[in-house]
């Protein structure tokens, strides 16, 4: 994990140094409604970056998408498990990416409907002013059971990811 956050932290570093160099004040971007004021080439640069390094960022979260779960944990591997998450991965990185955007989607839209239409309905329902009512409290709680779903469907799909793979690979080599 620490390599994958140190490869993470090299590929958004460009950014903040496009912005350092172009008189953005990074200190200033963290209050509220703060707008960056820079120069079209430089958000230019900064959007075609962007253009390149969201289609390789999503390439590379499919080609390790087996690595935190399965590979370090099934197969006892380090640094070698990246060796293997891209081998067992080789051949299936656009499905996954389409799987992990549908998945990303999917559980947008449930958070989504949950906090607005359980919310309104229980709004009406209950009714009630101020920030702390019975009805933001359940909608909060609907919305951390969906998110909770979500998160045990985002656990499950690698160690199933990595039995397929597994499978895969030991029909090729048979």
């Amino acid at each position: 994990m620490l390599a994958l956050g140190l490869i993470a932290a090299v590929l958004t570093l460009p950014i903040f140094v496009l912005m350092a160099m172009n008189g953005v004040d990074l200190t200033r971007m963290q209050e509220a409604g703060a707008m960056a004021a820079m120069t079209p080439g430089a958000a230019g640069t900064i959007g075609l970056y962007a253009l390149i390094a969201v289609p390789f960022t999503l390439w590379l979260m499919a080609r390790i998408a087996v690595l935190p779960t399965a590979v370090v944990v099934a197969e006892h591997l380090s640094l070698g498990a990246l060796r293997r998450s891209f081998r067992l991965t080789r051949g299936l990185a656009l499905k996954i990416i389409g799987v992990l955007l549908l998945y990303g989607v999917v559980m947008w839209v449930a958070t989504l409907a949950m906090e607005t239409v359980v919310g309104s309905i229980l709004r009406l329902v209950l009714g009630g002013d101020g920030p702390i009512t019975a009805a933001s409290v359940i909608t909060a709680v609907a919305v951390a059971l969906v998110s909770t779903i979500f998160s045990v469907i985002g656990t499950v799909f690698p160690a199933k990811l990595y039995l397929a793979a597994m499978a895969r690979e030991a029909a090729t080599l048979a």
